[in-house]
Parts: structure tokens; C-alpha cells; sequence
């Protein structure tokens, strides 16, 4: 016994017996995975909710006696979002895009064809460059009609 109160110790047993039989999965025996579902969670757990469910529990719950903290809450939520957003921001890499869009702007600046192909190189190969780019990037709307206008 590890809890004190017999509905969580009933779920963190169903808990444990799902994790039982994510290993089994795991080992290739699904066999043995369906018949401890079918045998633990369909028949022994569910017995275990109903006598808990229909036995009377004096007092309240823990749940009722628990303050809630919406303030608490939400600044942890816009700390766990704003971690993200920071990670996301600094594994997030468009150097490539921006020196692409830099090399067709001096070439649409070029005044002759041949300094287009000196700053271009071969125009496949950039085109091919930028659509995969495209494709890729995440642009603003100024961005994409920028590029679509050099393109």
C-alpha cells in the first residue's frame, strides 16, 4: 500500500499494469500484453473502481479542500510557453534564406547580364536554391512578395 487514499492507489495500479503491458509490447509478446489488459484492466480494476465508487467516504476530498490558484497557473503557463517559443526561436536557422534573398537583390540591382551571372552563378542551380528555400521557410508578407517579385 502507497497511498492513503484508495482511489489514486487503484489508478496508480492501473497505471502500472498498462506500463506492464507496454513492455510486453515492447518484447514482441502481444499476446501476453492483451491477456493482461483483458484480465487486469477489464476485470480486476474496474472491480476495484466499483467497490471504491459505491463504499462511502466520510469527509471530503482532497480536491475540495484544495485552494485553487488561477494566477499561479497561468504564470506558469506563460513561462512553459515562452520556453518553448525561446527554443524554438533559437533552433529555427535562416541564414541561408537571407544570404539567398541578399544574392538576388544585388543581381536584380546589376545593371548587365553578366554581373547577374557573376553574382548568380548558374541560374538553375540558385533558382533550385530558393524554391527549396521557400518551401522551408517561414516568411512574413513583405518577405514573400520580395521574393516572388525577384524570382
Amino acid at each position: 500500500i502507497t497511498q492513503r487514499n484508495p482511489v489514486h492507489a487503484a489508478l496508480s495500479f492501473a497505471l502500472v499494469v498498462l506500463s506492464t503491458c507496454a513492455l510486453f509490447l515492447l518484447q514482441a509478446a502481444p499476446f501476453l500484453m492483451a491477456a493482461t489488459i483483458i484480465i487486469y484492466a477489464g476485470a480486476i480494476i474496474v472491480t476495484f473502481l466499483f467497490v471504491i465508487m459505491l463504499a462511502q467516504q466520510q469527509g471530503l476530498s482532497s480536491a475540495d479542500q484544495r485552494s485553487r490558484e488561477p494566477l499561479l497557473s497561468c504564470i506558469a503557463a506563460f513561462v512553459l510557453v515562452g520556453a518553448i517559443l525561446i527554443v524554438l526561436q533559437a533552433t529555427y536557422d535562416n541564414s541561408k534564406l537571407a544570404e539567398l534573398l541578399d544574392d538576388v537583390g544585388v543581381a536584380a540591382r546589376a545593371s548587365s547580364v553578366d554581373e547577374m551571372k557573376k553574382t548568380l552563378g548558374d541560374g538553375n542551380d540558385v533558382l533550385k536554391a530558393l524554391r527549396s528555400e521557400k518551401a522551408n521557410a517561414h516568411l512574413t508578407l513583405e518577405q514573400t512578395k520580395d521574393f516572388d517579385t525577384a524570382l
